[in-house]
């Protein structure tokens, strides 16, 4: 059930959610970071959601409200089980330097002002996927054990967040 994989941390969904009335509760839990049970009071809850969306292009996908959420959206149509397999995993060692990185990370307001612009050239107006290219940024950085955000860090935003949300091509730079 739901509550149970609410509190284990990761959500998994496979296809559209039945009905008005799960699918506001799992945004409303996703933006509030809480868990409203049957009775009692909010329970406090960090929520990892992987969604898979498997449909036919003539079938519904993963709902609106939902793929807002998702801060990346992989497509791995080209990528067989044997390349996924390739990919080296962090340990928690490696997750907690990153995240002591990310605490003495310098604020970038030009660079956030970039990535801003960039989101709206590219026709996205929800605030959400800005706050997520924002996190990819400071991440790649501090995985990069880099002090500030440079613009590779920003492409890296750019390509995995920004660009899968485009709704138009930015107008080239006049020569």
């Amino acid at each position: 059930s739901a509550d149970v994989l609410f509190n284990l941390g990761i959500l998994y969904l496979d296809g559209q959610i039945p009905g008005v009335e799960p699918l506001a509760r799992l945004t409303q839990a996703l933006d509030s970071q809480q868990v409203l049970p049957a009775q009692g009071a909010p329970l406090p809850c960090r929520t990892t959601l992987l969604a898979l969306d498997e449909s036919d292009p003539d079938e519904a996908a993963v709902h609106a409200s939902v793929a807002q959420r998702l801060a990346f959206w992989l497509g791995l149509d080209e990528i067989g089980i044997e390349q996924a397999s390739r990919f080296d995993t962090l340990s928690a060692a490696q997750i907690q330097h990153i995240q002591a990185q990310l605490r003495v990370l310098q604020p970038e307001p030009a660079a956030l002002k970039s990535l801003a612009q960039m989101a709206t050239e590219l026709g996205i107006s929800d605030s959400r996927a800005l706050l997520f290219a924002w996190r990819c940024a400071q991440c790649s950085a501090a995985m990069n054990e880099q002090a500030h955000i440079d613009s590779e860090d920003l492409e890296r935003a750019v390509r995995l967040v920004l660009l899968p949300r485009a709704t138009r091509v930015p107008l080239a730079a006049p020569e």
